[in-house]
């Protein structure tokens, strides 16, 4: 899942400094004949410098969520309101959808104030909307880098005291928490941080507490629908948390957040789950109804997506990419990947079955995706134009680390693996602020291992050459044999379906014209099979008022993979995985 370029600077506990940014994020009044709020409005109060007018802005976008596009009613003026109205010379200027301009004397003290109305993003079938603010009657779920405006000309690292302040919650029987604590906070970040912090607030919104080796961890947790308890999901956050932070030896947060929201709607029959790493926290968004661990597509489990998560504290936030930070996605995101299902199963919590499963899946996916052999300045361009794309850099990073992780400990006798190069890295990031690309990458894993090999990633990573994966890459823990996946050929237009709920497209040639469907039938759902076995999709058809389904084969072309199972009484045996 997306990540925020960000690593955190900030002091718990209040300041005497001015803040440089305030911000007041309060409840607006109901509607006439509604006794529910309307949504939010934010108020920062700021003193420009010597400058005569300040721009004003929220990121351009993020996941793939254009900035600026629910942000309404923007005003700004002198503050406090009482003093000369020459400070300010004219009305905010929208110069982007995501950018304001102010003309000001010099020093100017200005209050920027917005709003955020109800809204559906919650519910939305496209994830990207769940970076958008979700405002809705009884809850609140802000990013910092959509939600809070900021003045545009601040360095993006520069170190600034910040306060945030909740009007009209605790009145309303609100609980709120953020990135910074419980409540009104005040600390000190710099506006990358910034960007990459959560503000949560709701009516029902629970916060567990626990400490890990006396750091504190927050959960928050909407939602009355999930089938497990409260406990169930704060225990498996706390001990995953925990197990990272083993990994890297890593206890330098004395706060950290994990916040749940459920997302889309009960009656969705696919597993909508999302996330975002951020500032000393991660959220997660979950559709109601979805279990802890593995169900439906392997790898695509809760517990999966907060290993993910919080992995990216490290990779992603301490060790940054350097820009454009989308032609290095296949290390923040794939390999981010490999190790949820590493740090899981050595954790206990998917056995070799399961661990195998979720590598089986990965190697299908990447076999049959449409984007596996664009190039890597390719995916970069258009990491987040189509799902294809986006899932590309996960897949390939993902067995790409595999490869290394294998030569690594081969080159080596033993004696190293991917796990002391993550380490190092993450080490040089905090002393040096060091940051990575993918020819520094390369090179870096040339040294520790051969020109071949390194020429061989080159050709994978850089120009989408074939991604071969040797029987024994996973030796002695699982045993590979050849294999096949097959392409899916729907045999009728599938957009077109999704658009209109129209049948059309279908080829009399094809399984679906063989199953009786027809042009112009009225579609009420359909759904194709998951899992490495023959591939077919069910379509319900509207007849008569009464629906009819057909199921079909969707089997198209063969695919050469390997498939790996796992060995007998292999499992005691495996600490390399």
């Amino acid at each position: 899942m997306w990540i925020w370029a960000a690593f955190f600077l900030w002091s718990l506990g209040p300041s005497i400094e001015e803040p440089v940014l305030h911000y007041r994020i309060a409840l607006l009044p109901a509607t006439p004949g509604s006794d529910e709020h309307s949504g939010i409005r934010i108020r920062l109060r700021y003193r420009a410098n010597d400058s005569t007018h300040t721009t004003f802005m929220v990121a351009e976008s993020v996941a793939g969520a254009a900035g600026g596009a629910d942000l309404v009613d923007v005003a700004m003026r002198w503050w406090p309101p009482n003093a000369s109205s020459a400070h300010v010379t004219g009305k905010p200027v929208r110069e982007a959808p995501n950018r304001w301009t102010l003309e000001h004397a010099p020093r100017a003290r200005i209050e920027c104030s917005y709003s955020f109305l109800l809204n559906s993003n919650r519910v939305s079938a496209d994830p990207s909307d769940f970076v958008r603010p979700l405002i809705e009657s009884h809850r609140v779920h802000l990013s910092g880098s959509l939600a809070l405006l900021r003045p545009g000309h601040l360095g993006d690292w520069d170190p600034l005291t910040v306060a945030v302040d909740w009007k009209g919650f605790e009145a309303a029987g609100w609980t709120t928490v953020s990135s910074f604590g419980i409540g009104d906070v005040q600390f000190t970040a710099s506006p990358a941080e910034l960007g990459g912090t959560v503000w949560v607030a709701g009516e029902k919104l629970r916060l567990h507490h626990r400490e890990i080796r006396e750091q504190r961890l927050v959960v928050a947790i909407e939602g009355d629908r999930w089938p497990f308890e409260d406990e169930e999901f704060v225990e498996l956050a706390r001990a995953i948390v925990d197990e990272q932070r083993a990994f890297f030896a890593d206890d330098s947060l004395p706060w950290f957040l994990v916040s749940l929201t459920p997302v889309g709607l009960p009656a969705w029959n696919r597993s909508t789950r999302s996330g975002m790493g951020l500032t000393q926290s991660f959220a997660v968004f979950v559709k109601d109804g979805m279990s802890l661990g593995e169900e439906g597509r392997p790898g695509r489990g809760i517990d999966h997506l907060l290993a993910h998560e919080m992995f990216h504290h490290w990779n992603g936030l301490l060790i940054l990419r350097e820009e454009p930070v989308e032609y290095a996605a296949w290390f923040s995101e794939g390999f981010t990947d490999f190790y949820a299902r590493r740090l899981l199963w050595r954790a206990g919590r998917v056995d070799l079955e399961t661990y195998a499963k979720i590598l089986n899946a990965t190697i299908r996916e990447h076999a049959l995706s449409p984007a596996k052999t664009r190039s890597n300045q390719f995916l970069g361009e258009h990491l987040w134009e189509d799902e294809s794309t986006h899932r590309m850099a996960y897949l390939r990073g993902d067995l790409v680390a595999s490869l290394i992780d294998h030569e690594l400990r081969q080159s080596s006798s033993g004696e190293r693996s991917l796990d002391d190069l993550m380490r190092a890295l993450a080490t040089e990031a905090r002393s040096e602020g060091s940051r990575v690309s993918t020819p520094g990458l390369l090179a870096r894993i040339e040294s520790l291992t051969s020109p071949a090999i390194c020429e061989r990633l080159r050709a994978i990573l850089l120009d989408g050459a074939p991604l071969e994966l040797p029987l024994d890459l996973f030796e002695p823990c699982l045993s590979g044999e050849r294999g096949a996946v097959f392409t899916v050929d729907p045999g009728f237009d599938t957009h077109a379906i999704r658009d209109t709920g129209l049948v059309s497209g279908v080829r009399p040639d094809s399984h679906a014209f063989e199953a009786g469907l027809r042009d112009g039938q009225r579609c009420t759902s359909f759904q194709f099979s998951e899992g490495t076995g023959e591939p077919f999709v069910t379509v319900r058809i509207l007849e008569d008022d009464a629906e009819r389904e057909l199921r079909f084969s969707v089997r198209g072309e063969e695919v050469p993979v390997p498939i790996y199972r796992p060995k007998p009484g292999a499992a005691g045996s495996c600490e390399g995985l």
